[in-house]
């Protein structure tokens, strides 16, 4: 009876789930809704222009730091949680289907974070429960607000008393903390990014936006500052919602937003998941990897210039002892510090993008040409013809023993049906041939082959770009990179779907020119990108669904 009635409690507010693919069939006519959705919404007027979004979910590292914002540091094991949807690189559930598996897996972690936290200092409760009813109510009062990120209804505050009232007749003060703790963490006010629903653009409420920002920057729910600039309207202008994101980004906690941000574009938050012959790629090494690619974007933000051009282009790296054993750099003094090499070319040729973007065999320059055509041009190309692949091992194993790696790619893909794409990518690839498949520099490959870093930035059409033109290894190719505006444009669209945790439509073009633009200005500063989004339609306005 008594978990009926909390599974009552944590949905009299909503539902854990999508309401844009529940069967609503017994209640509307599927044949009324449009075929496209978006298309019956009026996201465009004279006045704001922006796509359409669905109710957010938290993603699995916004859920961790919301936790410990609310309990302190509790082990929250997000690998346990439901794994996060994509918004291009970047995790972003929004309008996600949640199943029932996925309603289970939250309830567990509640359980499980309801254990951690009795088991705790309780630094966060706001009383000495001697009067267990007493200090039961002012915790709802103080802490359920900063769970929804919104001062809470007076009926919403009863239920919680309500259910903990009948709990403290039968049991100790314990037993209600955890029932509390379990119910607020799986209720929809917790777990979504509850908006107001309208069937036009409306400007976000100031909590609102509050959320939005602290999502974003923070990844957890607003704090007491950020609260307080909604209730005295400093979030009622673009002017001032820009100007509290710059406050936020001086904040270390806006680390967790650039350590993210680089590791969901470079693609290297799964090294776990990368297969390699060589036995030096260790797991330990794996994750070293990581934090270095993490380390780097996080210097050049706040040691450094802080511009694309550093973050592209530097001949340094972030490391510390045994990443400079791995790499064979001379080792001197502790932790994770700035050392100097020559033969880097920023941040594209950390070993972990290097790894994470390497092969098993000899054909990393495919996949590193289209990493950058993908997430440094935002060029999408298209897949592999019906057989392709197949055809290209049974060349590979017919080809001669004497030719080197970049002989035989040559043979396999730039001929036939697959070398007008191969060509936007190897001649890319080429220039990062100087890194092996586990991010160590070489100059000879697996044949003893000299390497051959010539390369060059090719296409025509869609797939033209103002960084086209020749290099010579990985220096010259970033250097081109930097220098790009097309690749300024595609970071501030990497920004702006990382802040809005959604992939743009058509509508959005207009927001994300105005980041270019302000990003240009700054001089490429990235901090300027990463502010500028906040300032855009997209993030201060909300066009819904049409199911919604």
């Amino acid at each position: 009876m008594r978990i009926l009635f909390v599974l009552l409690l944590a949905g009299c507010s909503g539902v854990i789930g999508d309401p844009l693919t529940r069967d609503d069939s017994d209640i509307l006519d599927p044949g009324a809704l449009p075929e496209d959705p978006a298309e019956a919404v009026p996201a465009c007027t004279d006045e704001v222009c922006l796509g359409v979004s669905g109710t957010a979910r938290l993603t699995r590292t916004q859920y961790r730091h919301s936790v410990r914002q609310l309990f302190g540091d509790v082990e929250v094991a997000i690998d346990r949680l439901p794994p996060d949807h994509e918004a291009g690189p970047f995790s972003g559930n929004e309008a996600v289907l949640t199943t029932a598996v996925d309603v289970d897996l939250y309830a567990e972690m509640a359980r499980s974070v309801a254990g951690a936290v009795l088991e705790g200092p309780r630094e966060f409760l706001p009383c000495e429960p001697s009067d267990a009813l007493a200090c039961a109510t002012e915790l709802v009062r103080t802490l359920t607000p900063l769970a929804y990120r919104r001062p809470i209804t007076s009926e919403e505050e009863g239920a919680y008393v309500s259910l903990l009232t009948w709990i403290l007749e039968e049991d100790n003060f314990d037993v209600a903390l955890s029932t509390y703790v379990e119910t607020l963490l799986q209720s929809p006010n917790f777990l979504y990014r509850v908006e107001l629903a309208t069937d036009e653009p409306v400007r976000l409420s100031a909590y609102e936006v509050a959320t939005r920002l602290s999502h974003y920057l923070f990844r957890e729910g607003p704090d007491a500052d950020l609260i307080a600039a909604a209730e005295d309207g400093r979030l009622d202008t673009a002017e001032g919602v820009v100007t509290e994101a710059r406050r936020m980004v001086e904040d270390p906690r806006s680390d967790r937003a650039i350590e993210e941000f680089h590791r969901e574009w470079l693609g290297v938050g799964h090294l776990e998941d990368v297969a390699r012959l060589d036995e030096a790629l260790t797991n330990d090494v794996r994750n070293r990897m990581r934090r270095e690619t993490e380390e780097y974007a996080r210097a050049v933000f706040r040691d450094e210039d802080g511009t694309l051009s550093t973050l592209l282009t530097g001949r340094w790296s972030m490391l510390n002892n045994p990443m400079m054993a791995y790499y064979g750099v001379d080792r001197a003094g502790e932790g994770w510090r700035r050392v100097d090499m020559p033969e880097r070319a920023g941040i594209l040729t950390t070993g972990a993008v290097m790894t994470a973007h390497g092969s098993e065999t000899f054909t990393q320059p495919v996949h590193r040409g289209l990493f950058v055509r993908n997430r440094l041009l935002c060029q999408d190309l298209p897949g592999a013809p019906p057989g392709a692949i197949d055809d290209a091992n049974e060349t590979a194993e017919e080809l001669p023993d004497e030719l080197s790696e970049r002989e035989r790619l040559v043979v396999i893909t730039e001929n036939g049906p697959c070398a007008s794409c191969h060509s936007l990518m190897n001649s890319i690839g080429y220039g990062f041939e100087a890194f092996d498949p586990i991010g160590r520099f070489r100059m000879t490959d697996s044949t003893g082959a000299i390497v051959d870093i010539n390369g060059s930035i090719e296409g025509q059409n869609e797939f033209e770009t103002d960084a086209n033109g020749s290099f010579v290894g990985a220096h010259e190719l970033v250097a081109q990179l930097a220098g790009s505006d097309d690749v300024a444009r595609c970071m501030s669209r990497q920004w702006f779907r990382f802040a809005t945790q959604r992939h743009e439509s058509p509508r959005d073009e207009r927001a994300i020119e105005g980041v270019f633009e302000a990003f240009a200005a700054s001089g490429f500063q990235l901090r300027e990108a990463m502010v500028a989004v906040t300032g855009t339609d997209a993030f201060l306005y909300r066009a819904p669904r049409i199911e919604e």
